[in-house]
């Protein structure tokens, strides 16, 4: 369902809050002399190079999947048609989400004082946060609202980094071999593994949840071959 558009979507949560840098003013010199000393041995001991003694910032980030997609939801009933999507944190360690952005398919940038998403966690947004308790009864709070609303006829939904890094991209549609009953059959669309390609449409199935949908809680078809 496509909506007007805007820049950026809105949070659920509090107002920005400012980051505060690690303090490292303590006894500079003499960490980093210690660092020095020490680092070429740890580095000789492991049998490796110290480059990659620490693991890259973001390391986890490639956990985070669009696990599930409301893009049409049913035209029965006669009330407003509201959109979610879902991501998944498929990690063992929470990852902070704050200023991502949806590149395409919606428009939304996560502010810096986004929580981070837990382990094993979901988060939800959505097209309309004042109708969406009535449309999914149960389902957590979204933390956000985007602008632009999904297309029915199916498009791109890209999730960058902080930096612009692609972390999932997926390209639905309303034919096949896609599945059809989302397009406004009442099913929500759904991952079964979110380790396999997002791309792939083998790995995207229907809700079978008898509510048409499990925003915000594990896939009813999850790790169904």
């Amino acid at each position: 369902m496509v909506g007007s558009q805007s820049a950026v979507g809105t949070w659920a949560g509090a107002g920005p809050r400012v980051r505060k840098a690690s303090d490292t003013s303590r006894c500079p010199i003499r960490t980093a002399g210690l660092r020095q000393r020490i680092g070429p041995f740890i580095a000789l001991a492991l049998g490796i190079s110290a480059t990659i003694l620490t693991a890259p910032v973001g390391a986890a980030d490639g956990q985070i999947t669009i696990n599930e997609i409301m893009y049409h939801p049913s035209d029965e009933g006669g009330g407003p048609e509201v959109e979610f999507l879902e991501l998944h944190n498929a990690g063992t360690t929470p990852v902070d989400i704050s200023q991502w952005c949806f590149s395409s398919g919606v428009d939304l940038c996560f502010p810096a004082a986004t929580p981070p998403i837990p382990a094993d966690g979901f988060v939800l947004v959505t097209d309309n946060m004042a109708e969406f308790a009535a449309a999914y009864p149960g389902a957590p709070t979204p933390i956000a609202q985007y602008d632009g609303g999904l297309k029915n006829s199916g498009e791109t939904v890209t999730l960058n980094d902080e930096g612009g890094n692609t972390i999932d991209t997926v390209s639905y549609d309303d034919a096949a071999p896609w599945p059809t009953s989302p397009d406004g059959d009442g099913p929500s669309l759904e991952t079964i593994d979110p380790a396999a390609p997002n791309d792939d449409p083998a790995n995207w199935t229907p809700s079978s949840n008898p509510s048409g949908n499990t925003a915000g809680f594990a896939n009813s078809q999850a790790g169904i071959a």
